[in-house]
């Protein structure tokens, strides 16, 4: 449905990806079942959200991946791997047709985190330094499946593929740049390289500070970085140096002013931020993590209210 400009949401999203400036930036309220039952309570609406101005709608596709963790020992079997299935994306054209005034995005690919998620953290990361042959052999076998997955999604009229993974803490990468680089980046280029060769584009998920790899991030050609986390990188460094080539989605501060400041206080960050990082475009508005459990509902409620009116 057309907004107050006469755009649609789709369109909305699309302008921001373009990189150009408007008049309305579309906006994002994800938020934690916590948060989301204290505003249905403060609003005594549990549809609240159905009120809210809707600009981008996501759905994901099963990973049928090994229920238990694997060992070195057992893994190593293409087997290991549920075959891929045409099932999987069967819901895929009735979530687009449904959707097709929004901009629709599609989960799929998750390196990192079904690598740890399978083995274990601390396994993981003692075989990045220690065993790198291992590792790049588990990678072979999640890429070939991942890459399966993408030339999946990407059979459908969904307009982008996220790739779902965490490779930041509050203070650089969790694995360090140069095992990012190594035993990642090439993988990831490659996941990127066949959702532009779908017609689709890319977003990556990833929480925390990527400050060291932002030129790898726009190197490997993502479209979006969701969430755009302010309290771990400088969100006025990282506008002037990528806002041209990537779309910030986020950036509203969670993790201090929305979780712990007054609902003017909120406001006053929502329109900082759209100051600083929406001239130009490439900004979706949004808090800079799902708002979460501990969060006001006089706070949710005044950046609803705010993103409405901007």
């Amino acid at each position: 449905m057309p907004d107050g400009g006469g755009v649609s949401p789709r369109d909305r999203v699309l302008r921001a990806l373009r990189h150009e400036d408007q008049d309305f930036l579309p906006f994002t309220v994800p938020m934690n079942k916590g948060a989301f039952d204290k505003a249905a309570e403060f609003y005594g609406d549990p549809d609240f959200m159905g009120k809210v101005s809707r600009f981008i709608a996501a759905t994901g596709v099963a990973c049928r991946l090994p229920d238990a963790r694997i060992t070195k020992e057992g893994f190593g079997s293409r087997e290991l791997f549920h075959k891929d299935s045409p099932e999987r994306y069967a819901h895929l054209a009735g979530f687009a047709e449904a959707n097709k005034g929004m901009f629709t995005i599609v989960s799929g690919p998750s390196y990192f985190e079904t690598l740890w998620g399978m083995y274990g953290m601390e396994n993981l990361m003692a075989d990045m330094a220690s065993d790198e042959a291992f590792v790049f052999r588990m990678m072979d076998r999640i890429h070939e499946y991942f890459m399966a997955t993408i030339k999946g999604i990407v059979g459908h009229g969904v307009d982008c593929v996220h790739v779902n993974d965490d490779y930041g803490m509050q203070q650089g990468l969790i694995m360090g740049v140069k095992y990012w680089r190594k035993y990642f980046k090439p993988y990831l280029k490659e996941a990127v390289a066949a959702i532009k060769a779908g017609g689709k584009y890319a977003q990556l998920h990833s929480c925390g500070d990527l400050t060291e790899i932002m030129p790898d991030i726009v190197d490997m050609g993502f479209d979006i970085l969701n969430p755009f986390q302010v309290e771990a990188m400088d969100a006025a460094a990282m506008k002037r140096e990528y806002g041209r080539h990537i779309t910030f989605s986020g950036g509203v501060s969670e993790q201090v002013v929305i979780a712990q400041g007054t609902p003017d206080e909120v406001e006053a960050e929502i329109m900082h931020r759209i100051g600083q990082l929406g001239a130009g475009g490439g900004y979706i508005l949004g808090p800079s993590q799902n708002v979460t459990d501990d969060v006001p509902a006089e706070n949710i409620d005044r950046m609803i209210k705010v993103f409405e009116r901007q």
